[in-house]
This record gives C-alpha cells, sequence and structure tokens, in this order.
C-alpha cells in the first residue's frame, strides 16, 4: 500500500475516533506521523509488512491496548513507544531488532519500558561485544580437541588425548579488534562444547541459542553419514533463528573426503563456510580461526548500546568463583548500581537469555538461585544420566540415590531439590504418583507393553514434520504423567485417560510423526488438550515445519489399514471459500469437509446472557487454562472466556466489561505467570475497585495452576470469604465448589 494510500486511512480513523484499525499483509513501508493523532485507538494490527522503523508519534497513542509489529523489519523502537502505559500486548516476532535487544522485546512491554527507563538514566551507555560459539556433532569427532588447538594458546596434539564430553564444557576466549573510527575493543567469547552422544540431544535444544556462531564438526576417519549431517543442521537452523554456521572436517591428516556443498548451502542458507583441518598437523587452524573472528565480529547484535552498569554487574557476577548464588544475594548487587528490585528482575531476565547465567522466575524453587555457571548444573544433569545403575532400571531412580550421584562437595545437599527441579524443569524427569521415586523417559525401553486398543470408531489426529527434533514425545509424557493410564508408556508412546476417554499417542521417529488415536465419550475435548501441548513444545522449539493431518471417512478409507490423509488446515482454507467437499484420491468419491472436520473441532460456545464463571488469567497460561475450560464444559459450567468470546474487531475494553457484568464468580487463576504480568489494567479497575467501594457481590475465587507460594497471594485477594486456594491436581475441588455454589 502506497504511503498517501495509508494516509487517508489514518486521517479517516482519526476524524471518526476508530478504536480498531487493522493495516496487516499492505506491503506498507512507512507510517505516516499522523498515527500519533489517534487518540482513542484501543488496537493496532500492522503485522506482515515491510516497515524498518516507527515514527516517534506512536507514543502519543495513550488509549492502546494491542499493538502487532509482528513480521516487519524493524531495527530499533523509538523510546517514546514507553509512553504507551496501556499497552498490554505487544509482538514483535519476525523483526531483526537490535534496540532494544530481541531478549528483551520478546518478554514484552514492561522489558522493552524497563530498556528504555535504564538506559534513559544511566550515566554512561557502553556496546556489547560478546558472543556465544557452540561447538555441536556426533560423539567420538574431536570437538573439544579442535576446540583447544583454536582457542588454547599452550596447546600441544596428544593423540591419546580425547575424551568424551560429558554434557558441556564452557571455555572462554578473548582477542582484541578496532572498529571504523580506529578505537581498540576487547571482544569476549564463550565457547561451548557440546557432548554428542545421544542421549544429550534432547537436553542441547535448551542451549542452542540465537544470536550465537555454530560450529558443526565431522570426522573424516568415519564414514558421511547423511542423517548425522541432516539432524544438526535442521536443528542448529531451527532453534538458533538460523544464526550462522561453519561446518568443519577434522582429522584431515588422517583421511579426507568429499561432501556436496553447493547442495547443502542451498538447502542451509546460515552456512557461512567449509573448512578441512587437522588438529596434529594445524594444517587449516589458523583459517578456520581467522574466519570465526570476522563471523564473529559481523553477528547483528555485536555493539548494540546498553546501560554500562548492567555489563559492570555481569562482570562481576562472570569473576564470581561460586557456582551459584541467592537471588537476595544478586538484588542486594543490583541496589549498589541503584537498581530497584523491578529493574533487577528485568535484568536477571536479560542474563537468563543471553549471558547464560540461569534463573528461572516462573519456578518458586529455582526463582531463589542465579546459577552463574550453567555447566555445574548440566554436570549434574548429566552424572544422572550416565549413572550406569539408572540406565540398568530403563531411567527410575529415587531421590536418595542422588546423594551417591553428586559429589557432595560440588553439589550440596541443600542443592539437590534444586537441581533435581531443574530437570523436572527441562522436561527430563517426572516424579511417580506420591512416591520419592523418578523416571527418565529418555531411557525408557523402546518395546511397546501388551495392552488392549479397539480400533474402531476412534477419533485420529496426526502430525507429520518436515524435521522433527527428538525428545518431543518424551517431554510430552513428562507434561502428561498423571493422566498415564496404569502406567502405559514407552520411549516412544503413552496412553493416558481422561473422564473415561482414553489416549494412544505414538511417535514414530523414522517417519517424521505423531500419531493420536482417542476412543470415549469427550474426544474431541481430550483431543484439544493434547493438540494444546504440542503446540507448547512445537512452540518451544520455534515451530518446526509440520503438518496437522486428519484421514479421510469415506467407506473405503474407514477399514484401510493405510488411508487418506487430509492436511486440516487446507480443510479450513477450503471451507472460509465455501468448498463443501474434497475428493479422495483412493475411492474418487466427494467427502463432505464438515463431516471431516466436525470430529475435531469444538463448537464454540454462544454469546448468553449470564456465566457461571469469568476466567482471569495470564495468556502465557493458555494450555492450562483451554483444559481448564474443556472441564467446564464436561461438567455444565458456563463460562467467560476472551478466546471465546472476543471476535476480531471488537472492542475489548467494552467486551470484558461486559463478561464481568454478566458473570456471578471470578475464576482468578494464580500463577508465577499472572503474577508477573498481573491483571490487565482493565479487568483490575473493574473488579477489585468494584469490590472496594461494595459496589457488587462478585466471588472471588482464587485457583492456583502451578507451584504459586501462598505468600505471593496478593494481600488484597488474602482475606475474601470466598477463597479457595488448590492445586490444578485437585481441579475437581474447584468444580463441585462451583456446583454447590452457583
Amino acid at each position: 500500500m502506497i504511503y498517501s494510500a495509508v494516509y487517508s486511512i489514518l486521517n479517516e480513523a482519526n476524524q471518526q475516533n476508530v478504536i480498531s484499525i487493522d493495516l496487516s499483509d499492505e506491503a506498507i513501508t512507512k507510517l505516516p506521523s499522523i498515527i500519533g493523532n489517534l487518540k482513542y485507538l484501543e488496537k493496532l494490527d500492522l503485522s506482515n509488512n515491510l516497515l524498518t522503523s516507527l515514527p516517534p508519534q506512536i507514543g502519543n497513542l495513550t488509549s492502546l491496548i494491542e499493538l502487532n509489529l509482528s513480521d516487519n523489519k524493524i531495527n530499533v523502537l523509538p523510546a517514546e513507544i514507553t509512553n504507551l502505559q496501556n499497552l498490554e500486548r505487544i509482538d514483535l516476532t519476525g523483526n531483526p531488532l537490535d534496540i532494544p535487544p530481541i531478549e528483551i522485546a520478546n518478554r514484552g512491554i514492561k522489558s522493552i519500558r524497563n530498556y528504555f527507563d535504564d538506559l534513559k538514566a544511566a550515566i554512561k551507555s557502553i556496546q556489547l561485544f560478546e558472543a556465544k560459539i557452540l561447538v555441536v556433532g556426533e560423539g567420538g569427532v574431536g570437538k573439544t580437541t579442535l576446540t583447544n588447538a583454536l582457542f588454547n594458546k599452550n596447546f600441544v596434539f596428544d593423540n591419546q588425548v580425547d575424551k568424551t564430553t560429558e554434557g558441556i564444557d564452557i571455555k572462554k576466549w578473548a582477542f582484541k579488534f578496532k572498529n571504523d573510527k580506529n578505537t581498540t575493543h576487547k571482544f569476549t567469547v564463550n565457547i561451548w562444547d557440546f557432548g554428542g552422544q545421544e542421549i544429550y540431544h534432547t537436553t542441547h535444544q535448551f542451549f542452542l541459542t540465537r544470536r550465537s556462531l555454530y560450529l558443526f564438526v565431522w570426522d573424516a576417519r568415519q564414514e558421511y553419514h547423511e542423517l548425522s549431517f541432516y539432524y544438526w543442521l535442521n536443528i542448529i537452523f531451527l532453534l538458533s533463528a538460523q544464526s550462522p554456521v561453519i561446518i568443519v572436517m577434522n582429522k584431515k591428516d588422517v583421511r579426507e573426503r568429499v561432501i556436496d556443498e553447493a547442495t547443502l548451502s542451498e538447502k542451509f542458507t546460515n552456512i557461512v563456510s567449509f573448512h578441512k583441518v587437522s588438529c596434529a598437523t594445524g594444517e587449516g587452524i589458523l583459517e578456520l580461526k581467522n574466519k570465526i573472528r570476522n563471523t564473529l565480529l559481523n553477528l547483528p547484535h555485536i555493539g548494540e548500546l546498553l546501560p554500562k552498569k548492567w555489563l559492570d554487574i555481569k562482570k562481576i557476577l562472570s569473576n564470581d568463583k561460586r557456582n551459584y548464588i541467592t537471588y537476595n544475594e544478586y538484588q542486594k548487587l543490583c541496589e549498589k548500581f541503584s537498581m530497584n528490585k523491578n529493574q533487577a528482575y528485568h535484568l536477571s531476565r536479560y542474563f537468563h537469555d543471553l549471558a547464560g547465567i540461569l534463573n528461572f522466575q516462573d519456578n518458586p524453587l529455582l526463582k531463589n538461585s542465579m546459577i552463574l555457571k550453567p555447566e555445574w548444573a548440566t554436570h549434574a544433569v548429566y552424572d544422572v544420566l550416565d549413572t550406569k545403575a539408572i540406565q540398568e532400571k530403563k531411567g527410575n531412580f529415587n531421590f536418595r540415590e542422588l546423594e551417591l550421584i553428586w559429589n557432595k562437595k560440588i553439589y550440596p545437599i541443600s542443592m539437590h531439590p534444586h537441581l533435581l527441579e531443574l530437570m523436572k524443569k527441562f522436561e527430563l524427569v517426572f516424579q511417580l504418583h506420591n512416591t520419592q521415586d523418578f523416571l527418565v523417559p529418555e531411557m525408557l525401553p523402546g518395546d511397546r507393553p501388551n495392552f488392549q486398543w479397539n480400533d474402531e470408531d476412534n477419533l485420529i489426529f496426526e502430525y507429520h514434520y518436515d524435521f522433527m527434533p527428538k525428545g518431543i514425545i518424551t517431554r510430552f509424557i513428562v507434561i502428561n504423567h498423571n493422566l498415564i493410564e496404569n502406567e502405559l508408556f514407552w520411549k516412544n508412546g503413552v496412553i493416558l485417560k481422561k473422564e473415561n476417554t482414553r489416549a494412544r499417542v505414538i511417535c514414530d521417529q523414522y517417519n517424521r510423526k505423531i500419531s493420536i488415536s482417542i476412543f470415549g465419550i469427550y474426544a474431541k475435548e481430550f483431543l484439544a488438550i493434547i493438540r494444546n501441548q504440542f503446540e507448547y513444545i512445537n512452540a518451544s522449539l520455534n515451530h518446526p515445519s509440520l503438518q496437522e493431518m486428519i484421514p479421510c471417512n469415506c467407506s473405503q478409507c474407514k477399514h484401510d489399514l493405510k488411508p487418506i490423509y487430509f492436511n486440516y488446515e487446507y480443510l479450513l482454507k477450503r471451507r472460509e471459500k465455501n468448498k463443501s467437499t474434497i475428493d479422495c484420491p483412493k475411492s474418487i468419491k466427494e467427502i463432505s469437509i464438515e463431516s471431516l472436520l466436525s470430529g475435531i473441532q469444538i463448537e464454540k460456545k454462544p454469546p448468553q446472557n449470564e456465566y457461571d464463571v469469568f476466567i482471569s488469567y495470564s495468556s502465557k497460561d493458555f494450555a492450562i487454562i483451554q483444559e481448564i475450560v474443556i472441564d467446564f464444559k464436561i461438567k455444565g459450567i458456563s463460562y467467560w472466556w476472551d478466546e471465546e468470546q472476543i471476535e476480531p474487531g471488537d472492542i475489548i475494553s467494552k467486551k470484558i466489561e461486559e463478561g464481568l457484568n454478566n458473570s456471578r464468580n471470578i475464576l482468578l487463576c494464580l500463577s508465577y505467570n499472572q503474577l508477573e504480568s498481573g491483571w490487565s489494567y482493565i479487568e483490575y479497575t473493574s473488579i477489585l475497585n468494584k469490590i472496594i467501594t461494595h459496589t457488587t457481590n462478585k466471588k472471588i475465587i482464587p485457583l492456583i495452576i502451578d507451584n504459586f507460594a501462598i505468600e505471593d497471594i496478593p494481600p488484597l485477594l488474602s482475606n475474601f470469604k470466598y477463597t479457595f486456594k488448590s492445586d490444578i491436581k485437585e481441579f475437581n475441588k474447584i468444580l463441585s465448589f462451583l456446583k454447590k455454589k452457583l
């Protein structure tokens, strides 16, 4: 859309006091400054355009609640964005942001405000010259030896010393360089050397970060394994947002192999170069080192502006010899730099995302510690995975066994619960019911246990991946461990049960497919839960390319072991274009699209005049809330939920106010996500102000949906007569409570 057309639309919208504008998918390259005149605007969608910047007048939109800027080319946000005090949601995904850093922008408007406020208040700002190198590849290819040859000045080749890396080793390298102004700067590099054994692959995905340089190492002595190349280059491309990768053939002195570099470069556009080296003779090492140096200097985030005190605090933490400190110690350090608790919190999020200083504020146990040396924590995890006794027991271990596995001098007993919680956080283990026993699904046997399953009248849904990262099914098993039927699970599958409805979920890693079969009266509802959990896992993996597939229901396919599958999204698009049928290639029959979709989709609840419950929650807890909603459906409890009640173009504030007025109870879903974001401004003022002024008799029912500490409940809620505290595992108590009170 040309500039003049955008100007006309905005000018007309201003004259009519429009509150919602959708200018997505219009190829807009520049936003007119007149945008600042739309002071009544609540929602602005500028997604999927060609914007490289925003005018400072964007800060005049004081009524704005939601701003979608995804999939543009924006490098710098104007500082005026912090003037949008009512802004609750901002989407910046798919932008090459430099200011603020993408890690800050991804954490939402509060982190963005904190960044600009700190930058404005800082006496001095400084450029960041620091990056990560991640060295990956199969086990035994010489990654550690190569790392030492490249970055250790005192390296001496020893053919006998090629120790297998257990988990992750982290080293540092520094070099000096001159910028365009001939000013000398120091560049700091954190080198992460990853163990290549398959058991580690599942955990690596938590550390393969964007804005890094990758060295993929392979061994000339071994046969060229296309699957190995395919796996590592895909996982880097996917999880690191296409960060640059250098491919290194090691041990050139022993043997030399030729690979199809042109085809690989065409398929993986983030490949920078190919190198052949020998650590024994030194051949190719200097050339590779120079290429690494030049690639690091050209990473997008190098030179980004940060408050000097941020880097001063980071330097102190990095130089601390301890493996971890308490969060309270970290806050006191920040206080010395005149930072309040809120500023310290947002800085800890930045350190967690980019600097490798781990802190998990969404976990009641882990939030109290700052892990300064991530290799300390990861080695503890891998010590468990590498323990022969646990491997022999197919992943089973007792909490007490950790005292024998972990060296008490390195891992004090007081930290054992924290380290175990970290394994649970990474979805590597789960606790067996009401015991101190735990299980690592990645170590489960591959053989299926014996169980009965009737394939008649099943609801079937499949995920077909272009590339399937490892560990998806084991993470799914961990997440759903309390729904597992009679311990029916194995390395590649699980049987779940909920409300007399059974689900069989099986992963076929070779064919890159996950198959879901469900039988029971609540099959559609159960499928909705399962799909949301896979959506959560896939989102954490940067949304790998996949197709959602459903089987044909024609008379021939119904009884065929290999029925035709249709793309679910394609069916939805055909229906949107008023196409009512699709041809089955096998039976050559026209199949009703509605009949295919009706088995999958849950009908949205139509608007009504009165609801039993208004659901107040954090959008980050969406998957859990949908499970609660499905339970409401099953139990016949009516509810107001923004996902179903707010349609595109609706006035958000008006719809929320209507929902609150027409609901007899308010279900406040308490979680660390909710505490971090707080209630939305509209809900907070609409509910709490009425309660304070005694202008409503609505009941608030706080529901604890994670390990939310009782002491963290907002003080205003703690004295409510109708307070009901519960864990999600006891959700039926909430249902019963509501039934009695309604």
